[in-house]
């Protein structure tokens, strides 16, 4: 019997080996291969949500800027919590903040040409800019439990510039 087992996710077994034995150890395999992959995806959602934490536990209180900022309310984080929850894995963690209207910010910022922000409020409305060099984009979406497409089209387009 032979075997090649690679332990990255997308690997697969290779072999000539058939009946119960191999097929065990195949289902072995790939249910490690998934638990792997879950586990990670289960840290980068706790590392989002820590960040979602900080930066909302600094604008639990009104004025909490000095300029009259908007405490964040619960309805604004559940609903960024959710969001991040579906932030396809391809996609970077991005930097949390909460704005001065109360929303929540989601940046990513790869230099001065290429950046990319989102907000969502109380009511789940994803709020979108960016520009990749002179290419402009803005808009907004509704949050419908997935990641909207239109975002994830857009944010995709300006990191992998």
């Amino acid at each position: 019997m032979t075997f090649v087992i690679d332990s990255r996710p997308s690997a697969r077994i290779a072999g000539t080996a058939v009946g119960p034995d191999a097929r065990n150890l195949r289902r072995s395999v790939r249910k490690a291969q998934m638990g792997r992959s879950n586990s990670v995806q289960v840290q980068r959602f706790a590392d989002a949500f820590v960040a979602l934490l900080e930066a909302c536990g600094d604008a639990s209180e009104a004025n909490w800027d000095g300029y009259g900022g908007q405490p964040i309310s619960i309805e604004s984080f559940l609903a960024a919590e959710d969001l991040l929850q579906t932030l396809p894995p391809d996609i970077p963690l991005p930097e949390v903040d909460v704005h001065p209207d109360g929303q929540v910010g989601l940046d990513w910022v790869i230099d001065r040409d290429h950046m990319f922000s989102l907000a969502v409020d109380d009511k789940g409305t994803v709020a979108y800019a960016g520009h990749s060099g002179a290419a402009k984009v803005s808009g907004r979406e509704a949050f419908a439990g997935t990641f909207p497409s239109t975002v994830y089209f857009h944010l995709a387009r300006v990191l992998r510039a």
